[in-house]
């Protein structure tokens, strides 16, 4: 007996000892910052089954731990024989670790909370039409979260059903009372409300069905007019990168820019490590930044589609190989890489950039609108659909057979292929399950597919009346309107990111010609270059440092200009693969562009300063 059980028992796992260090270290300070913080609460509005008390002294153990390490870096840091602003930035990004350490279990528990009020608040008015549906059929509160729980069409609602369940099934509450719990620690108001109407309108032993059917309509209504927070919500992110994207980098351009020149000419400006990190790293987060925000704020409409992604690869490892070998027989690459340019390097990195990201975009874009030309009709047909079941089964005919005739009696377009694989399969004597499960193979709509699971439960577990049928069409008829409502506010913003990013590329160019000019200006002749050089007043500028900082200009904005089409087609589609179309679109504007720009109105200049520099005395 003792062999069994010790047979059972498993090793503690790593993060289990940590815990129980943190405890014994910290566990008086834990159960006092769990109490100020108020950690019970928020753990179970975030569904994180975890002790408060655990929790804080996970918190104060990996902070401690992360300020230890951090101490012994900064100390490091301090002796590191490199430039003072890079060493500035390494302290304070060290000395800021253990903050970040503790905010981050913070915002996981404050992220999980606003995700499982936003998931499920996107999935209420399914929720909603999914019970008020099978209230009609008779079919019991108990058995509808049942299915739910089993269901892989809810994601969000299936985690609450779950949730309900084992309250039911583990801690032996009742159905109503398992229900009020679960709404009770929910953060969404609205699903609380919705919840405790239901349980209510059990209780005192009212219309449940008539209550769900109002519901189900006052949500959708609700959702209707929250379209245009949602659309505000965008316009605010939107104009915030319009502002700092275009205006504040145009600001930065300038300042880096002249500051540049003025240090090639001997005079103190700005480091140049810094215009590095602006131009390739703080720019390109503040893009992707913007690009989450936007995603963020927008419902999914839809399943993640991830079949595009697979086809970068196959367009950008056959074009890296094309560019490579095509810079290497122009000789550019050891140009570009030994940081020695010259006039065509400039040429050869733009265009290879171009010829790198247009290529891997062009895959994937075709990829996905093969997908969206199918997807984005789908919620309209449907409806047009089930009106046509509905209709069918007030002659008198089966469930099953009036799916059959109203797929076979027309067209519905991109609908179309799926109900004629369902009647075929019943034709063929398949189960309704079976026949929607395989039909809806690589369907990402989301309400397609749940409205053809509420279908089919409906008739399996409902009957399928007429009254049922009618009463999902006309809902989905409902949600179908938001979606293409969004979808057409938002195409307001789309030409937004492609002004941004023409600005941007013909303001950059039009900057270092402005600076080449004043160069010119101030050296018009090479012998007058000569003579001021000796007198000490003024030298030309280093014709390297010049290429330098254009190379810069052009390949950070050509970045920017690939990022910021993301965004276009995140605005344009509300995913982030219907951006790869823009943004080859955007790469392409603005190389073209910048390419132009640099041969009419750098080149001469660039050329013209050349001779100044050779010209000058040492």
């Amino acid at each position: 007996m003792a062999l069994a059980v010790r047979a059972r028992l498993r090793k503690p796992r790593l993060g289990e000892l940590l815990d129980a260090l943190a405890l014994q270290i910290f566990g008086k300070w834990a159960t006092a910052l769990a109490r100020s913080l108020e950690l019970r609460d928020m753990l179970e509005k975030a569904g994180i089954l975890v002790d408060p008390v655990v929790y804080a002294a996970r918190m104060l153990l990996y902070t401690t731990a992360m300020a230890f390490v951090a101490a012994i870096s900064m100390v490091i840091v301090a002796l590191l024989p490199v430039g003072l602003v890079f060493k500035v930035l390494g302290l304070l990004a060290l000395a800021f670790l253990p903050i970040g350490i503790f905010m981050s279990f913070m915002m996981r528990v404050m992220n999980r909370v606003q995700a499982r009020k936003r998931g499920t608040e996107e999935e209420l008015p399914y929720l909603a039409l999914y019970m008020s549906v099978m209230a009609l059929g008779g079919v019991s509160p108990m058995a509808v979260f049942e299915r739910i729980a089993r269901s892989r069409v809810f994601r969000a609602i299936r985690d609450e059903a779950a949730r309900i369940i084992r309250n039911i099934k583990v801690f032996g509450l009742d159905p109503l009372s398992a229900l009020e719990r679960n709404a009770r620690t929910h953060p969404s108001r609205a699903y609380k409300n919705f919840i405790f109407g239901y349980t209510t309108t059990v209780r005192v032993g009212g219309d449940v069905a008539h209550y769900l059917i109002v519901q189900t309509r006052e949500i959708i209504k609700r959702k209707a007019g929250e379209l245009e927070t949602v659309v505000n919500r965008v316009s605010v992110f939107v104009e915030m990168y319009i502002s700092v994207a275009v205006i504040a980098t145009l600001t930065l351009y300038a300042f880096f820019i002249v500051g540049s020149y003025f240090k090639s000419i001997g005079m103190t400006g700005p480091a140049s490590g810094i215009f590095l990190l602006y131009g390739y790293v703080f720019l390109p987060l503040f893009n992707l930044m913007a690009i989450f925000l936007v995603h963020k704020s927008l419902p999914e409409t839809s399943r993640p589609i991830k079949l595009p992604y697979l086809y970068i690869p196959v367009t950008l490892i056959p074009a890296l190989i094309a560019v490579v070998a095509i810079l290497y027989s122009l000789g550019a690459i050891h140009s570009l890489l030994t940081l020695h340019l010259t006039i065509r390097s400039i040429v050869y990195a733009e265009a290879a950039i171009a010829a790198v990201l247009i290529p891997s975009s062009l895959g994937p874009a075709v990829m996905f609108y093969k997908i969206m030309r199918r997807e984005k009709k789908l919620p309209r047909k449907l409806a047009d659909f089930l009106h046509d079941v509905a209709e069918a089964r007030k002659t008198g005919l089966s469930p099953e057979k009036s799916i059959i005739v109203a797929a076979l009696g027309r067209n519905y377009g991109a609908l179309d292929p799926i109900v004629k694989k369902i009647a075929t399969a019943l034709n063929l004597g398949l189960s309704l399950e079976a026949a929607v499960r395989r039909a809806l193979h690589r369907i990402y709509d989301k309400l397609t597919i749940i409205a053809m699971r509420i279908l089919v439960d409906s008739i399996e577990a409902g009957g399928g009346t007429a009254e049922l049928l009618d009463l999902l069409a006309q809902h989905a008829d409902a949600l179908a309107d938001l979606q293409e409502e969004l979808k057409r506010k938002l195409k307001t913003y789309i030409a937004m990111p492609y002004l941004g990013t023409l600005v941007l590329a013909i303001s950059g160019i039009l900057l270092l010609s402005m600076m080449l000019q004043a160069t010119h200006v101030a050296l018009p002749t090479s012998a007058g270059a000569a003579a001021t050089a000796a007198a000490g007043m003024l030298k030309p500028p280093n014709p390297q440092q010049v290429l330098m900082l254009t190379l810069i200009t052009v390949t950070s904005i050509t970045i920017h200009a690939y990022l910021s089409g993301l965004l276009a087609g995140k605005l344009s589609t509300g995913f982030i693969a219907g951006g790869f179309l823009h943004a080859a679109i955007q790469v392409l504007i603005v190389a073209l562009i910048e390419i132009i720009g640099y041969q009419t109105m750098l080149v001469p200049a660039l050329q013209a300063l050349m001779k100044t520099a050779a010209a000058a005395p040492p």
